[in-house]
């Protein structure tokens, strides 16, 4: 989060802080990436994520793609970003299709997950 390549925000609602934010802007290629996406659980349900979603993306306004992962097995996440924020998946990492930049650690929740992306 350090990073200065990195721009992390924290998000607030109510002045409490709810969760956080971690994008990696490609300001060549302005293929963004939501390296870390967060809400917490006792504020999940009240429409927040979407809020901040879309905050994001009117903070990003050059952007012309969104790119973003996710493990296989948070369907809650694969709602939100399909149904809700236009994303599609465009590819799913497994052991019989690793991630090129992560090799299978041999446990599958950490090995499966789907790639989304979303053109602007």
């Amino acid at each position: 989060m350090s990073d200065p390549e990195y721009d992390t925000y924290a998000v607030f609602a109510d002045g409490v802080e709810v969760g956080g934010v971690v994008i990696r802007p490609d300001a060549v290629s302005r293929c963004n990436s939501a390296e870390l996406f967060y809400i917490y659980p006792e504020r999940h349900g009240k429409g927040l994520r979407l809020q901040v979603w879309q905050a994001i993306e009117r903070l990003y306004p050059e952007t012309k793609v969104w790119r973003l992962v996710t493990p296989y097995f948070e369907k809650r996440n694969i709602h939100f970003y399909v149904n809700k924020c236009g994303f599609r998946i465009v590819e799913f990492f497994s052991k019989a299709h690793a991630a090129p930049d992560h090799p299978p650690t041999g446990k599958s929740y950490h090995d499966e997950y789907f790639v989304f992306e979303k053109v602007m």
